[in-house]
């Protein structure tokens, strides 16, 4: 499932998302230090575009508003910002895919959008006759 949550950036260029989230899908936009503010939007860029036409580009002046952002699937809970982020507890939108919960019993809902209602209902009794069979 996802998820849209604010993320109030660390001093330097390596952010992480929330930590109920294993892949970050996009960062939107800089919210302010309250969470609430529109700012400017944040752009995806590759590092080696952003290396290329600016080798030293995570050495700059920290700011507190982010204009770019990379991701890599390699490392799925981290992304990195330019400029730098300063120290001002400035946040940044984003938007990522939530972990599963695990269900500790029939009464708790699972946290799916409700269009997945039809597969889950096949899936389930497949599971449990399959695992009757064993």
């Amino acid at each position: 499932s996802t998820a849209t949550a604010n993320v109030t950036l660390v001093a330097g260029v390596k952010q992480s998302i929330p930590s109920d989230g294993w892949i970050l899908l996009s960062a939107n936009r800089n919210t302010g230090v309250s969470g609430t503010a529109s700012g400017r939007s944040i752009e995806e860029t590759r590092r080696e575009i952003l290396t290329r036409n600016n080798p030293t580009w995570s050495t700059e002046t920290p700011t507190g508003t982010a204009t770019a952002y990379i991701y890599t699937p390699l490392d799925k809970t981290v992304f990195w910002v330019y400029p730098p982020a300063d120290s001002s507890g400035n946040k940044v939108e984003v938007t990522y895919s939530r972990a599963p919960v695990a269900i500790a019993s029939e009464a708790t809902a699972i946290m799916v959008n409700d269009i997945y209602e039809s597969v889950l209902l096949d899936y389930m009794p497949h599971r449990g006759l399959q695992k009757a069979r064993l």
